[in-house]
């Protein structure tokens, strides 16, 4: 019984959003697009990481010297 109710829940759900889906218009030929946004910034960890791998390859060029 409780496997029936899930997969009945799961069915409604997808019937409900089918409209919300389907009536999107396209936009109008007229309008503008918004421009795309700016690229991703390189950020957080990555400076991190790259400034961790030149300073282990810093030492690694040292120790073979």
């Amino acid at each position: 019984m409780n496997r029936t109710k899930k997969i009945l829940l799961v069915l409604m759900v997808a019937f409900a959003t089918i409209p919300a889906f389907s009536f999107q218009g396209r936009p109008e030929p007229g309008d503008d697009p918004t421009p795309p946004p700016p690229g991703f910034p390189i950020d957080g960890f990555v400076s991190v990481f790259i400034a961790a791998g030149a300073v282990m390859g810093i030492r690694s060029i040292n120790k073979k010297k």
